[in-house]
C-alpha cells in the first residue's frame, strides 16, 4: 500500500509546536473533539 501524503491539517495540527496548540485550541473551543480530526481532512467553507 503506498504511503499517504501529509494532510495539511495534519501540518497545522500535530505538531509539537505553540502554532499547532493553538490551532487544536481553537478547533477544541469550537466543540470539536480529537477524535474528530485525527487522521482526517478538515475542510472550512468561508465567506468574507
Amino acid at each position: 500500500m503506498p504511503e499517504l501524503k501529509k494532510l495539511r491539517s495534519q501540518r497545522w495540527l500535530a505538531n509539537n509546536d505553540f502554532r499547532s496548540f493553538n490551532h487544536r485550541s481553537r478547533i477544541m473551543q469550537m466543540g470539536y473533539d480529537r477524535k474528530d480530526w485525527e487522521g482526517k481532512p478538515l475542510i472550512a467553507i468561508l465567506n468574507s
